[in-house]
């Protein structure tokens, strides 16, 4: 491989761990890493640029919220309990019915 050298200052904690696998290739792990990161930049670049020219945001760049995450897992589980899909049949039995329609 031609092309140039980047030195890398790591704490000696760190060395000593890299130390203790001897069988990896570091050089090619950060070679790795360092591709990744410039390809996820890019991408988010390209998100960006989007959500500019069509006024909107993205959902995998849209703030988690957890409380509201929670919220919707309690919201499910009480409908879930309710009972109110217990007349209905199951997804199993939804698709044998489709398959059996077929035959």
């Amino acid at each position: 491989m031609t092309g140039t050298t980047v030195s890398v200052r790591i704490d000696r904690k760190l060395q000593a761990e890299m130390r203790r696998y001897e069988d990896v290739n570091w050089s090619a792990v950060l070679r790795r890493s360092l591709h990744k990161e410039i390809e996820q930049r890019a991408a988010d670049q390209l998100t960006r640029r989007a959500e500019q020219r069509t006024g909107t945001q993205s959902l995998h760049r849209r703030k988690f919220d957890k409380a509201r995450a929670l919220e919707a897992c309690a919201a499910m589980d009480r409908i879930r309990e309710s009972g109110v899909f217990s007349a209905t049949p199951s997804g199993v039995e939804v698709i044998r019915a489709w398959r059996n329609r077929k035959r």
